[in-house]
């Protein structure tokens, strides 16, 4: 079977290729990363620390699943992309051009200062040893502008020194994000960054592997960091906890049990509350209502994935089908036809630039868990979706009316030239 999935995802990822030219699709995304983990785990990981291997069942229901999200990549791709890539388009839209550099250190630096305040604030309340988890209130939400403008502030800074800067508030942000030890958080921001960098100018395959050795390598540091360097300043001495083994192998269980956790989840459909893959939106109007009974999308640890090893996520496609059964599919059909309307205006028009990297960075975790019932991924798109629209559509056209109404004074000028 795992031949057969390893064969048909390349063939897949071939014809994507072909319709969108390029490897950064959210369809390719998806399909090499289930594919990557699957094999990593089934063929080596496995055997060395003892996990349960990925049946041939849930194989044959994951290749399904990236089926489905291939025929929705090629649906947008004959009927939409297509037909508009063969005729004249416009100059594509630039955000970088359009954002002014001053505006830009302005909102990272709120986000900066939100972060540092709510960082007091937590250190205070809970001790340097016990900020896992803490971060909330207004500060914490504030403080992801940091992140989410950061792809901005880097790119605006054309000097050495302006780089250099940019770099070190970026790098200031990233550390206290490493105090709070919230291992999602950092690495989906992280990989957004990177893959801003990617979609910014078109990437070979050498760029794109280059990229993908930089992330790999950024989520083995952030594991050594939370249980091997942050334990060793935060705990009076050294226990198996804060090894450099027990990192490694803590690493390469977090990726795994994930995608081994699909055993159960498929085998056991329908047996969650329905209501968890919507819980975003459920939980937005439960909170204007005044309704405080809100959905917890937090599985308990059923899932086991090894002896004495249980996980309490099972990536997108289990935990859709945990929750909604096989009728699942529905919601990831819908889910990934808003996700290709982004990232077709994108390339179509250059539209959405920032909100398809964060988008195409939770995919590539949608291994992990369905980050679309997690507030705090939703609610980052939601807002570069309208910081990027505002900007795209409602300054372009007072942009265009301010170039129409000085095009207007110039032949007015020009035709009393012409009397006088």
């Amino acid at each position: 079977m795992l031949i057969i999935l390893n064969l048909a995802v390349i063939f897949m990822v071939y014809v994507d290729k072909k319709i969108y030219k390029t490897f950064l699709t959210p369809f390719t995304v998806v399909a090499l990363t289930f594919l990557l983990m699957i094999d990593l785990n089934n063929l080596i990981i496995s055997d060395i620390y003892g996990y349960y291997k990925v049946s041939d069942f849930s194989i044959l229901v994951l290749l399904g699943f990236i089926a489905v999200v291939f025929a929705v990549a090629c649906l947008f791709g004959y009927f939409w992309y297509a037909p508009k890539c063969r005729v004249a388009v416009k100059p594509k839209f630039d955000i970088e051009k359009r954002i002014n550099y001053k505006f830009v250190i302005i909102i990272f630096l709120i986000g900066l200062a939100a972060y540092f305040i709510s960082l007091l604030r937590d250190i205070n309340a809970y001790g340097f040893g016990n900020l896992k988890g803490k971060a909330s209130g207004i500060f914490a939400h504030l403080s992801q502008l940091a992140f989410l403008i950061a792809p901005l502030l880097w790119s605006h800074s054309k000097s050495i020194k302006s780089k250099i800067i940019s770099f070190c508030l970026i790098a200031l942000t990233f550390f206290m994000a490493f105090l709070y030890g919230g291992k999602y958080g950092i690495l989906i921001n992280f990989v957004y960054i990177m893959m801003y960098m990617l979609i910014r100018k078109d990437s070979n395959v050498k760029r794109i592997l280059k990229y993908i050795a930089v992330i790999g390598l950024a989520g083995l540091g952030v594991f050594i960091v939370v249980y091997a360097v942050i334990p060793s300043f935060t705990s009076s001495g050294a226990d198996n906890s804060s090894s450099l083994a027990f990192s490694i192998e803590h690493f390469f269980y977090y990726l795994l049990s994930p995608i081994i956790a699909n055993n159960h989840c498929f085998t056991h459909p329908n047996a969650s509350d329905s209501n968890i893959p919507f819980t975003v939106i459920i939980n937005i109007v439960k909170a204007l209502s005044g309704d405080k009974n809100y959905v917890n999308p937090i599985f308990g640890p059923d899932f086991a994935c090894g002896q004495d090893r249980v996980t309490n996520v099972s990536g997108l496609f289990g935990e859709v089908v945990y929750c909604l059964g096989w009728g699942g599919i529905l919601y990831i059909i819908v889910l990934f036809a808003l996700i290709y309307i982004i990232f077709v205006m994108f390339k179509l028009k250059g539209m959405y630039k920032l909100t398809l990297s964060y988008l195409l960075s939770s995919l590539l975790f949608s291994f992990f868990c369905n980050f679309y019932t997690v507030s705090g991924v939703v609610l980052p798109i939601m807002f570069l979706f309208a910081f990027e629209t505002y900007f795209q559509l409602i300054r372009g056209k007072s942009d265009a009316k301010r170039i129409s109404n000085n095009n207007a004074k110039l032949e007015r000028l020009a035709g009393h030239d012409r009397m006088s």
